[in-house]
């Protein structure tokens, strides 16, 4: 099994807003280890910390002690390698559907009429063919949202995904 993520003794310390100087612990001594392929669901109650693990895989919180791998290389800043579906709202609405889907293509080196065709490609595999020229917010008659931020995500064409309430 060829090893995408790897925790090892990962805990995350931070300091309390309601009461500076005071520390808690969202997570303590986390081993985890997701193969290529592999799906894997993290679950459990409000505040038990799987936000901050997920957080801490993705690349957007670095742990307080342990160690993060991915394919065997040291986690350092953002998991390039990984694509992550934030839990709140987190398109663009002065851009069309299409725009959307195609930034992230984009923002890694694709050329534009190749991400352009890869997202026509994945709105329609959401069933969102057409909609790419629609735009988001009050006053438009815009496709499901959710169904944008899937096949955005989907088109970055990551090696794993970090999805967050979707």
């Amino acid at each position: 099994m060829t090893v995408a993520l790897n925790l090892q003794g990962v805990a995350c310390t931070f300091v309390s807003k309601d009461q500076p100087g005071q520390r808690y612990t969202a997570v303590k001594d986390v081993d985890l280890t997701v193969g290529a392929g592999e799906f894997v669901s993290v679950v459990g109650p409000t505040g038990c910390g799987k936000s901050t693990l997920l957080n801490v895989a993705a690349g957007l919180l670095a742990p307080s002690t342990g160690a993060v791998t991915v394919f065997g290389q040291p986690l350092q800043g953002l998991n390039k390698r990984a694509g992550y579906m934030f839990q709140a709202e987190s398109l663009m609405p002065w851009r069309t559907a299409l725009a959307n889907v195609s930034a992230g293509l984009q923002f890694r080196g694709v050329p534009e009429e190749q991400a352009a065709a890869q997202a026509n490609e994945w709105l329609r595999r959401v069933g969102l063919g057409g909609f790419g020229d629609r735009y988001l917010g009050p006053g438009h008659s815009d496709p499901p949202v959710d169904g944008k931020r899937v096949a955005r995500h989907l088109a970055s064409q990551e090696k794993s995904r970090a999805v967050h309430h979707p």
